[in-house]
């Protein structure tokens, strides 16, 4: 083989690389591009912590906004963690509940939440909150009506009717609460 031959299948080769090469950077670009329309098109599961009994994961689609069953559920939970606790778990529910609150809502009520959860705990009290009616408003609101139960010892104390008003906006990644949990009058 002559070095004219060389070179020419030298050059032959280098071309079938590049070639190669490009047609590789193409594909990339577009599985890159498609990727990314896909992602963006894709329904959302959210699958709150209370709804892990209800065995059923809920769809959300990011242009229509939350979804009722979604932000029921999403109140229960937070309701529940508000509302319902014993002297012993008082403290440990709150503290659970400071991480469902928005960082201005939790500004706002860390000291009364701190606060309550100690006097609760000293007084032993029990409390429990029974939902009668909710509903729902635009965009993210609930409001939930029910019945309030306390008990200091083994004293009960009449049930209260209480409605509760929870607001939730998107926070960075997650949805949360982004007002006082205080009973409306």
């Amino acid at each position: 083989m002559s070095h004219a031959d060389t070179v020419i299948t030298l050059s032959k080769s280098r071309r079938a690389w590049q070639l190669a090469s490009l047609s590789l950077a193409t594909v990339s670009i577009v599985l890159s591009i498609s990727l990314l329309v896909v992602s963006n098109n894709t329904k959302i599961v959210l699958v709150p912590y209370s709804a892990l009994t209800e065995k059923q994961p809920i769809t959300i689609n990011g242009e229509i906004g939350l979804d009722t069953a979604y932000l029921s559920l999403l109140s229960d939970a937070d309701l529940a963690l508000f509302l319902n606790w014993t002297p012993k778990t008082v403290e440990s529910r709150l503290d659970q509940l400071k991480f469902r609150l928005s960082p201005s809502a939790l500004a706002a009520n860390l000291e009364a939440l701190t606060k309550d959860a100690k006097f609760y705990k000293d007084q032993g009290v029990t409390q429990s909150f029974f939902p009668t009616e909710k509903k729902f408003e635009a965009p993210n609101k609930v409001i939930v009506k029910g019945f309030l139960n306390r008990s200091a010892g083994t004293k009960p104390i009449s049930p209260v009717e209480a409605t509760y008003v929870i607001t939730y906006a998107q926070v960075g990644s997650g949805m949360y609460v982004i007002n006082s949990l205080e009973a409306s009058k």
